[in-house]
């Protein structure tokens, strides 16, 4: 079984972007209805039951973690979590692109290869964003020990329609906008990583299902999965042990990224957007709140 040891590539694109300002956010409206079905999902989410014991843990705010075979014979990550806020916040943070290499206060004591970045995530070694005929894109180089860098153009696609929202990304087929954004001295590091064959991730971020809230303020918290499929290009085989590391302590990493800056969020929003955001941000908190007292509408998750 070939395994996706770096799907890490995926969880680095939407977690150490440059900070120069960029395109407006994905944050323009939201439904707070169900879907029927997941028919417009981009990445289906994949059918993963839970013990008594896992529910336990995702209540007590513990993540799930997985690596399921996918039909190419590599693995998806899988990570679940519920975020102690709601899910405009959730979505908000995990779609910020543009400053995530600004929310990791311990990355001193976290390692790198290089110090040339202070990224959300520390193989992230060279992060861009642009914005070409209304789509996000992301140039990223990725370092990681005993493995050639890895390059990679990813174009993403928002979906807020209805929970689940998602957050969608995959392989851009033109990297000229990325590397439009790229400093000049980087061109050679770019020239000799190897490129990424197939990079397909998502969030899904939705309110707790029903039948797992125990308390009424459970209603307030999001449901938050991410999922990540990739192919890293090479010949990885004799890296499997990787795997374990990536379920055990890279996802769970992510996770408390995306709670400490989403705790955060009004003081970061109002520092880097300014106050009319923060408006507009306690404006959708507010309507939401009236959405969760009316109940769901419909559904097809749990």
């Amino acid at each position: 079984m070939k395994s996706s040891v770096l799907f890490v590539l995926a969880v680095l694109a939407t977690g150490a972007i440059a900070s120069e300002p960029g395109p407006p956010p994905p944050w323009k409206q939201f439904g707070f209805e169900y879907r029927t079905s997941d028919r417009n999902l981009k990445m289906k989410i994949p059918e993963i039951a839970l013990s008594d014991s896992e529910r336990e843990k995702l209540n007590a705010g513990k993540p799930i973690t997985r690596m399921v075979d996918s039909p190419e014979g590599y693995k998806i990550g899988y990570l679940r979590f519920f975020a102690p806020f709601d899910p405009i916040t959730a979505w908000m943070v995990v779609t910020d692109v543009d400053h995530y290499d600004l929310t990791d206060p311990a990355f001193d004591a976290t390692g790198c290869l290089t110090e040339k970045r202070r990224s959300f995530w520390p193989h992230a070694f060279e992060n861009n964003t642009c914005f070409e005929d209304g789509e996000y894109r992301v140039s990223q180089l990725i370092v990681m020990p005993l493995l050639s860098p890895r390059k990679l153009c990813l174009v993403g696609t928002f979906n807020t329609e209805a929970f689940p929202w998602e957050s969608y990304w995959n392989l851009a087929s033109d990297a000229l906008c990325c590397e439009s954004r790229r400093e000049p001295k980087m061109s050679r590091y770019f020239d000799r990583a190897v490129a990424v064959k197939r990079n397909k991730e998502a969030w899904h971020i939705s309110p707790l299902p029903e039948a797992l809230r125990k308390t009424p303020a459970d209603a307030k918290r999001s449901d938050c999965i991410y999922m990540a499929d990739v192919n890293p290009g090479g010949e990885l085989g004799r890296f499997d042990s990787i795997t374990e590391r990536v379920g055990t302590t890279l996802l769970p990493q992510l996770m408390k990224h995306i709670i400490a800056q989403g705790k955060r969020w009004e003081s970061f929003l109002a520092a880097r957007y300014g106050p009319e955001e923060v408006r507009r941000y306690r404006d959708w908190v507010e309507l939401y709140r009236k959405s969760v007292s009316q109940g769901p509408v419909g559904g097809f998750t749990e």
